[in-house]
């Protein structure tokens, strides 16, 4: 090859400069706890290292199987694994019937709950605000004000192992839901704490499904086996929790647990809901 030719075939495979450029974007910010400890510990423990593997071929299965089914599909959500955190956004939606936020609270929301049913917590947040999402092969970026935002409004504002929204998510939903006929039942998405914060609740049935089926190779059998996962994890975790500040939190999850068992009779379940001894 000469000279010329090759340096053709450079100009020809010169990568091309990336604009960033902000879009108004739903940004749900969601962070693994305690997956520092977790991993010091996996060198180790046995137990810690099956975790941590659960963690990484979950994140995997997000990345690389549903992003393609995503990418055919026009509510098309952006997935960043960034550390020990998971960042997704989509478009604002255009209208009031525009259900784009509602595929990024289903996803959030199934990621609360499968992370539990694995063994570990998750605090997170989910804003609106302008945002540059870009991925490609073997590169992404996030970067803008609203990733900001929402990191913020997790380590200061969810205190507790929960994915709070800010009032233009939970705007959105209320137009959403206006027009649908089951509105009520799917208000329960999101629950209002004694704080006045508003959060996603892991618990509700949308989101067993969306665990059961989205991320179907755990082989879940009934979606009251998914409840059952996720309060042995709680259970494990009161247990073994020797600071006051962490068996708060899991104090916490135990409560949100059983006001929805006990008040919400779980679809296709052959058990009655479980019952958690403190």
């Amino acid at each position: 090859m000469s000279a010329e030719q090759l340096s053709n075939n450079g100009a020809n495979n010169q990568v091309s400069d990336l604009k960033v450029a902000y879009k108004d974007r739903i940004v749900a910010f969601i962070d693994i706890l305690g997956f520092s400890d977790l991993i010091k510990r996996s060198s180790s423990g046995p137990e810690s290292l099956a975790t941590v593997s659960k963690i990484v071929d979950f994140v995997r299965d997000i990345l690389l199987e549903q992003e393609d089914i995503f990418k055919t599909d026009p509510f098309y959500l952006h997935i960043s694994f960034i550390s020990d955190s998971i960042v997704i956004s989509t478009d604002a939606p255009s209208s009031a019937d525009d259900p784009q936020f509602w595929h990024i609270l289903k996803l959030a929301g199934g990621i609360g709950l499968n992370l539990l049913a694995i063994g570990v917590t998750c605090r997170g947040s989910i804003v609106t605000g302008q945002i540059f999402h870009h991925r490609e092969a073997n590169f992404d970026a996030v970067v803008g004000p609203a990733l900001v935002e929402a990191y913020e409004l997790e380590r200061s504002v969810a205190i507790y192992p929960r994915i709070v929204v800010d009032i233009s998510v939970r705007n959105f939903l209320e137009a959403y839901l206006a027009d649908q006929l089951d509105h009520e039942s799917w208000r329960e998405v999101l629950k209002q704490d004694l704080d006045g914060e508003w959060f996603i609740n892991i618990f509700h049935p949308i989101f067993v499904s969306v665990v059961k089926h989205l991320f179907c190779y755990r082989g879940y059998r009934e979606d009251y086996d998914i409840l059952k996962e996720a309060g042995n994890s709680i259970n494990k975790g009161i247990e073994k929790s020797k600071q006051p500040r962490i068996r708060g939190k899991y104090t916490w999850l135990l409560s949100q647990y059983r006001q929805h068992t006990s008040t919400h009779e779980i679809p296709d379940h052959k058990s009655p809901p479980m019952t958690i001894s403190s």
